[in-house]
């Protein structure tokens, strides 16, 4: 299961207008749709299954007209396993 969040108020987020969420080929990705000042902070994505969890955060920053972010790598706890938070 993927359950992704906005670590600034560990909001869970939902797939619709603002946000879309999206699994292909064993790669997270998260799309934040028409971005502006408050929507920088850090996204984290948590994958679970039955052999634990993992967690990949990104920080969204912005610099002007320009979006940046900052991928930090994996978390693993339980399995041996491979999430890709883009």
């Amino acid at each position: 299961m993927l359950t992704w969040y906005r670590s600034k108020d560990y909001q869970k987020l939902v797939d619709g207008r603002k946000y879309a969420m999206k699994y292909r080929d064993a790669v997270a990705s998260l799309v934040v749709q028409d971005v502006v000042d408050r929507d920088r902070g850090l996204y984290t994505c948590e994958a679970s299954n039955i052999h634990g969890y993992a967690t990949s955060s990104a920080a969204l920053r912005l610099k002007g007209n320009v979006v940046t972010s900052h991928l930090r790598r994996l978390k693993t706890i339980g399995h041996d396993s491979e999430l890709i938070l883009f």
